[in-house]
């Protein structure tokens, strides 16, 4: 539902009214697939950002850009979910950084929940924001739509898992036939674009690009490419896939040390498990029964043998064990 600021303020401070707004939400969640007209998505599957909340109000900035719509969420109560309306049909939960396909032309307004054991903490409603075919990302000219780029891999899409020990080449082509004729056509990439914001030649300034085995990480990883003309620049083309080892399986771990020593683990694919549903089990040695972890998915005691696992809903991964 899209609550106006007046609305929305006397909502946050009525515990009854509160209790209603969390059954909608619920019930919508329920009904995602049966809303048409909403984007689908998000491309980014970045962890919320949390930051400290000082008032009730939810801080929402939205920009059109090239490759979708970003959400800047601010203000979010720690440990808070987020839950996001684009003019009252729902979207999948949302975060900061959450990268949206564009919306249809027209004005268009988001709304947002942020929600903490069920009860909703703070919301917060954008500034109404237009899509029109003069809106940046939009296909300006002709000169611009012919410079517009695809995946030239008809068995390739987003979010599928990739070998970590291969080499990926992505390979793309012009949307259109057509092409300009007057200019030097120069194509351009980032690889992992999420944190990038650095372009490289792609490979020897072909169509395509390669992304090596040896800098290949695991978990989610992006690539964009663009075409330029001239003066003329096209949209950017973001491609994301998963890195995996050869023998993944559906909620295999990972770990990083932090500058504590403290052993993080996190799942290699993070669209396996909703963050709700994720359990981890501890166990000092091969011979001592799994137990919940007391400390979550920080493992204190990393010692060689230690072994750790995920639980999710009614399935259990495969053993993360420290070397």
């Amino acid at each position: 539902m899209i609550v106006k600021k007046n609305v929305l303020i006397a909502t946050l401070y009525s515990a009854l009214l509160l209790s209603v707004l969390t059954g909608c939400i619920k019930g919508k969640r329920n009904n995602i697939d049966s809303q048409e007209g909403a984007p689908v998505g998000p491309v980014s599957e970045e962890p919320i950002a949390v930051s400290k909340s000082d008032k009730a109000l939810l801080d929402i900035q939205v920009t059109i850009r090239d490759d979708g719509m970003l959400l800047n969420i601010t203000n979010i109560p720690a440990g808070a979910t987020l839950e996001c309306d684009l003019d009252d049909k729902p979207l999948v939960p949302c975060h900061d950084g959450a990268l949206f396909l564009r919306p249809d032309i027209g004005d268009h307004v988001i709304n947002a929940v942020a929600i903490k054991d069920g009860s909703m903490l703070s919301a917060g409603e954008s500034k109404v924001f237009a899509v029109s075919p003069t809106s940046q990302g939009e296909i300006e000219s002709p000169e611009r739509g012919s410079l517009a780029l695809l995946m030239d891999a008809p068995t390739f899409k987003n979010a599928t898992d990739l070998p970590i020990s291969a080499d990926f080449i992505a390979k793309f082509k012009f949307a259109e036939k057509n092409q300009p004729k007057d200019c030097k056509q120069v194509f351009r990439c980032k690889y992992d674009s999420r944190t990038s914001q650095f372009w490289t030649s792609c490979d020897q300034n072909s169509m395509s690009y390669t992304v090596r085995k040896d800098i290949m990480a695991m978990g989610l990883q992006y690539l964009s490419m663009q075409s330029t003309c001239s003066d003329q620049v096209g949209p950017i083309l973001t491609i994301f896939w998963y890195g995996v080892p050869d023998n993944y399986k559906p909620l295999m771990l990972q770990a990083v040390k932090d500058q504590a020593g403290k052993a993080i683990v996190s799942l290699v694919r993070d669209l396996d498990c909703p963050e709700g549903q994720q359990v981890f089990e501890c166990s000092p040695d091969a011979a001592t029964p799994f137990i919940k972890c007391v400390t979550g998915n920080a493992i204190a005691d990393s010692k060689k043998g230690a072994r750790v696992r995920l639980h999710c809903d009614n399935q259990t991964g495969p053993e993360f064990i420290f070397e």
